[in-house]
């Protein structure tokens, strides 16, 4: 469940800094001799710096409102989402722990039962987050079961670790908004504010004589 409002406002915002950086350029190689005035290239470049500052600030307005209505209507079906594991994912898991626990608790020594974690991990890259959550509800039996083994239930309090960051696929959606929103779109025209000589009076600007 991937929901992207990013890119689609994102494009937009590079298309434009794309447009004001070639109409900049017209004017400062143009031949026309009404260009030929440094005050009138002047006045027409910051015409031109205010045409685009206002439609970065309405496309991230219509950002802004796009995603978060997006997270309000998302944030109660999160909120009420549950891990849906098959019979599939059940049987799976039964075997993976039985498996598990039988080479650990057969093992010939300390190498051996550290394989046969390795071994249970890497069979774990087989389930997604609805089998994951099985394992973890299964992590307190072998925990009990290994109780005279501190070095292997060390590594199932580490597993357990990982296995609480699990999402349903709801929260991921959610968190993903959040990011999205977090990171916003118009990293294209923050790095035109930095490096373009239309902005040196930007505090940040590299053209900026604060900054020499």
């Amino acid at each position: 469940m991937t929901i992207n409002i990013k890119d689609k406002y994102q494009k937009e915002v590079e298309k434009a800094v794309k447009k004001f950086r070639r109409d900049v350029e017209k004017i400062k190689t143009s031949e026309n001799p009404y260009y030929h005035d440094e005050a009138v290239r002047d006045y027409e470049i910051q015409r031109l710096r205010e045409e685009l500052e206002k439609q970065v600030n309405e496309i991230n307005k219509q950002f802004n409102a796009e995603i978060d209505a997006k997270i309000e209507e998302l944030e109660p079906i999160a909120a009420k989402s549950f891990f849906k594991p098959t019979e599939t994912d059940k049987r799976l898991v039964d075997e993976f722990v039985s498996e598990f626990l039988a080479d650990a608790k057969l093992a010939f020594s300390d190498s051996e039962k550290l394989d046969a974690f390795e071994k249970f991990e890497e069979k774990l890259g087989f389930l997604d987050e609805n089998g994951l959550s099985l394992v973890r509800k299964r992590l307190p039996e072998l925990f009990d079961a290994l109780s005279d083994d501190t070095t292997l239930q060390s590594k199932i309090r580490g597993l357990n670790r990982t296995l609480k960051e699990l999402q349903t696929t709801e929260k991921m959606a959610l968190e993903e908004l959040k990011e999205q929103k977090m990171n916003g779109i118009d990293a294209a025209f923050r790095r035109l504010r930095l490096i373009h000589p239309a902005f040196s009076d930007y505090k940040y600007n590299r053209y900026n004589n604060a900054n020499r």
